[in-house]
């Protein structure tokens, strides 16, 4: 553990499909976030297997340059939960949650949902999270340690974003267009029906 590898991931269906290369430990950051809107982006796409027995996710923040899409990208599909300016990216075809995105290509943020992974790959080449964010929203007692703030995880966010975008990494963001860095898919709000399974009305 700790050499940069890659990871192949795929959606469960196999229409998205590709690989986070020369990741590790030292290269990002792997967490297990307990937030509402994680949690509730899984039990969206009925992924509520994925959650800890505390609700929480497990994810994977990088730099936009790790992440290679080989096939599938006229099967992604995005939504925003909250009206915010985070997107939240899944195959249409199977509803396996993937990425969370800002919601425009300039602000190049990548935070990858890691249940399209084989957990053991996983773990070999990213390690056990670093801890976990927005334990207060935990849904259990068997929180994952140590808590990290939110303000250490938006740091570390911010380098990398800014990292991307004076770099021109940016413009290789297959989730946004090069020239207008809109999103490749439209991106779309819950359904009344959606938002009242959450019970967000």
């Amino acid at each position: 553990m700790g050499a940069a590898d890659n990871l192949h991931f795929k959606c469960h269906c196999g229409a998205v499909a590709g690989e986070l290369r020369d990741v590790g430990p030292k290269q990002g950051d792997r967490y297990t976030c307990y937030c509402n809107d994680c949690r509730d982006f899984l039990r969206l796409m009925d992924r509520e297997d994925a959650l800890d027995s505390a609700g929480g996710c497990s994810v994977y923040q990088t730099r936009v340059g790790h992440l290679h899409i080989d096939k599938g990208l006229d099967s992604l599909a995005c939504i925003n939960l909250t009206g915010g300016q985070l997107l939240r990216w899944y195959c249409e075809t199977c509803r396996t949650p993937l990425f969370n995105t800002m919601d425009n290509g300039r602000w190049p943020f990548l935070s990858m949902v890691t249940t399209s992974i084989d957990e053991e790959a996983r773990d070999k080449v990213l390690g056990p999270p670093r801890g976990s964010v927005f334990a207060k929203f935990a849904t259990g007692p068997d929180v994952v340690t140590p808590p990290v703030s939110a303000f250490t995880m938006i740091r570390r966010v911010i380098a990398r974003l800014f990292a991307d975008r004076f770099s021109g990494a940016r413009k290789g963001f297959q989730l946004f267009d090069p020239a207008s860095a809109a999103p490749i898919a439209e991106p779309r709000s819950p359904t009344d029906e959606e938002k009242q399974a959450l019970g967000r009305i």
